[in-house]
Formats: C-alpha cells, sequence, structure tokens
C-alpha cells in the first residue's frame, strides 16, 4: 500500500514479486514510462501496461484492440486474487461456492 501523494509509476519496481514467475505486466497507464518499460525490458518481461489515448487524437486502433484484453487479464487475476485471500482469511469451505466468478457482479 502506497500514500495517495506517491506517484504510481515510481512504485513499480517495488510492487512486483521475484517471486512471481509469471513474465508478463498487467496495469493501468498510471505505471507506464520509459524508465518502467525499459527496467522491465531488462529484466525479460513483457509490458502489458495500458496505453493512453493521445492528447486530441483518435485512439489508435492497436491501443484500442489490445487495452480491453489487458484488462480481462488485469480482472482475471484480481477476482483469483480475491478468493485465494478469502480462503486463507478462513472463509468457511462450506461456503466456497460464494467465491466463485458468478457471484462477482459484472462490471
Amino acid at each position: 500500500m502506497t500514500a495517495a501523494s506517491a506517484a504510481d509509476g515510481r512504485q513499480l519496481k517495488r510492487l512486483l514479486s521475484r517471486d512471481n514467475t509469471g513474465s508478463e505486466v498487467c496495469t493501468d497507464s498510471d505505471y507506464r514510462s520509459q524508465a518502467n518499460e525499459r527496467w522491465l525490458a531488462q529484466r525479460m518481461l513483457t509490458s502489458r501496461i495500458h496505453r493512453r489515448k493521445p492528447a486530441g487524437k483518435p485512439m489508435p486502433r492497436n491501443v484500442a484492440r489490445a487495452n480491453p484484453k489487458n484488462s480481462a487479464i488485469r480482472a482475471a487475476v484480481a477476482c483469483i486474487t480475491d478468493v485465494l485471500e478469502r480462503l486463507v482469511a478462513g472463509h468457511p469451505q462450506s461456503r466456497i461456492d460464494d467465491l466463485m466468478p458468478r457471484a462477482y457482479p459484472a462490471r
């Protein structure tokens, strides 16, 4: 958890776990910077960080297609993480159906 005044982009290196064996980094556009992109490339990590719409220009088609895909990945990971955190915190196994994705409201 970081202070609200802390720039998200500066927190990326601190937030990524070395124990994570995944090779893709999915997050919102607040974490996109040339320095972060370089840092990820040096560690052979694939950036799936959202791209912003250029100011005063239409969203490029490739970006318009990629952003929703990246959002879907992030949503699935967030759902799984939430379920695991609740189980570790002692959610009753007899009520595990409450944690299934269909129990989550559509966004």
